[in-house]
């Protein structure tokens, strides 16, 4: 609808005159005084910012710039709005509708509290489409404003916790205002009791940022998600949502009685006196406690539980002193602890094992009767506690058989081995007329308190003395021969018989108990046949001596006691 304006001085100076008169002041749009017949320009709808216009928004129809007709919106929404104008004529000077004007309108809003006039686009739905009396055009209108605030969040999720049950933990949301224009906000709420968020509502100015604290307070594990909704004026985004996630975790279990000390005694075994774990450790959220221990000298205690019943501590063999146990108690999630205090009483560990160096046979002849000893030795047995170790020696020489007791005796020494002088054993075994005997010996370990006898014990060996008795075996003269001394025993004399199969030098020695020579009685050829020689001992003490005659190959000892 569109026509050639032509508008005179006058006309333009009436219309300044219209809008800036004294009721312009009082309405925006003053439409001049219709001359024409009534046209109706039917408004179906009326946006601003693509929103319903609000209440008291003045709509001004437009010829060209002449003002032709005005009505206000009574309510925010209204519709089919009829705003009455007129029919123009051919007279160019005379207001109205004419073929080829142009309709136009404006606006007067209070938009986010700013008063502004604004264009409107005009878009025409149906009509008559001729001006003319009792027509119409059916229009809609849309208009921008180019004010609007705008929420945007600067915080754009906010996570909480890990956090326990029965505490809390704090964060803060925070958004702004990048309009140009006040931003209003009605409300801040979230989803879930679980979240709670500072209640706030109120004007934002443009450019401000305002922060809201948001407390999450579990009454339950788990993760836990929710969102934050503002909502506000903001006509593209009339519900800002912020995200919002949360740990929860069991409380800490708590130890409501303390756990007792344990007093055992060393090597006494497993102790299981600590009974009944869960009646000291409890957990508020009554989760299911499990247990566990460990020591703080892993040499001296061995420590494992038995579900929530009992602790089972067990000390290491031979060991002694004190030790603390840490007992733990947890959720999954957090663990608290008691100390135990385990007193080990000592007592005397007997010295450890040792072994016997065995001899089966020990020769004693004339070469080592005077200089060598028979050393019995053992091994070293070692004592746990440190204490210095003795050994108890013990020993009898006894005929064969299970035969008299030719020697009892007992020693207490710190070293291996003990010594028997071979004399000894010579004089004692001879003095039985044994050529034979056998000794059993043995031997403790004494640390002071306890006794561990030898792990192989007792042993027995041989004394053999063929070496100084001499020996018929093998192949001698027939007629070589040592008689045995008469009277035997003797005092002081004694007569000694011999004889040799051919001439040739013989000698006759006497040796005493420990194989020293004595006396040599003969050394010098002799005839064959049989010979006596008499021998005083008068000088000499009583005991054991032995003869001995060699002549060639023959060698013949025999055993003399003299008694005074």
């Amino acid at each position: 609808m569109q026509r050639n304006d032509v508008n005179s001085s006058r006309q333009k100076i009436c219309l300044v005159s219209c809008l800036f008169s004294t009721g312009a002041l009082q309405a925006q749009f003053i439409p001049v005084e219709s001359t024409g017949l009534p046209y109706h320009i039917i408004v179906s709808q009326v946006f601003i910012d693509s929103a319903a216009a609000p209440a008291g928004t003045q709509i001004g129809i437009f010829d060209s710039i002449l003002c032709v007709g005005a009505d206000t919106v009574e309510y925010a929404g209204q519709e089919n709005i009829d705003i009455v104008t007129w029919e123009g004529s051919a007279n160019p000077y005379l207001p109205g509708f004419a073929a080829g004007d142009t309709i136009s309108a404006q606006l007067f809003a209070n938009i986010y509290g700013t008063e502004l006039t604004m264009a409107a686009d005009l878009s025409i739905q149906t009509g008559n489409g001729t001006f003319g009396y009792g027509s119409y055009t059916v229009v809609a209108l849309y208009s921008t404003s180019g004010l609007a605030p705008d929420i945007t969040a600067i915080t754009e999720g906010v996570t909480l916790g890990p956090v326990q049950i029965g505490s809390s933990d704090t964060a803060q949301v925070t958004f702004a205002n990048q309009g140009n224009v006040p931003l209003s906000v009605y409300s801040v709420a979230a989803d879930t009791d679980l979240f709670a968020v500072s209640d706030y509502s109120g004007e934002l100015a443009e450019g401000d940022t305002m922060a809201l604290n948001v407390i999450f307070s579990p009454a339950d594990t788990g993760q836990i998600a929710g969102h934050i909704t503002i909502a506000s004026n903001d006509p593209d985004q009339p519900a800002l949502i912020i995200p919002v996630s949360a740990q929860a975790l069991p409380p800490t279990p708590v130890c409501t009685q303390a756990l007792p000390d344990i007093t055992l005694v060393e090597d006494s075994g497993p102790d299981t006196s600590l009974v009944a774990l869960n009646d000291h450790f409890t957990d508020s959220y009554n989760s299911t406690l499990a247990f566990f221990a460990f020591s703080s000298d892993t040499s001296a205690l061995e420590t494992m539980t038995l579900g929530a019943e009992a602790l089972v501590v067990e000390p290491q063999s031979d060991w002694f002193g004190a030790a603390d146990i840490y007992v733990g108690a947890t959720n999954g999630s957090f663990t608290v602890y008691d100390t135990v205090q385990v007193t080990v009483e000592g007592v005397n560990d007997a010295p450890g094992s040792f072994a016997l160096e065995t001899i089966d046979t020990v020769y004693i002849n004339l070469d080592n009767i005077d200089t060598d000893s028979l050393a019995l030795a053992w091994g070293t047995a070692m004592d746990i506690e440190g204490d210095p170790v003795t050994y108890l020696f013990t020993a009898q020489l006894r005929a064969p058989a299970g035969g008299a007791v030719l020697l009892d005796m007992d020693m207490i020494t710190t070293l291996s081995p003990a010594r028997i002088a071979y004399s000894q054993l010579a004089e004692l075994t001879a003095a039985q007329d044994l050529v034979s005997a056998e000794l059993q010996w043995n031997v403790a370990a004494y640390d002071g308190q306890d006794s561990t006898l030898s792990s192989n014990g007792p042993a027995v060996l041989v004394v053999d003395i063929q070496g100084i008795l001499g020996t018929e075996d093998g192949v001698l003269p027939a007629a070589y021969a040592l008689q045995q001394n008469y009277p035997n025993p003797f005092n002081p004399a004694t007569v000694i018989r011999f004889s040799v199969a051919a001439k040739q030098a013989a000698s006759l020695q006497i040796f005493d108990i420990t194989g020293r020579l004595v006396k040599t009685i003969i050394n010098e050829p002799f005839a064959p046949g049989e010979h006596e020689v008499t021998w005083q001992a008068g000088h000499l003490p009583s005991g054991t001596y032995f003869m001995q005659m060699k002549s060639g190959d023959f060698v013949k000892t025999r055993k003399m006691v003299l008694l005074k």
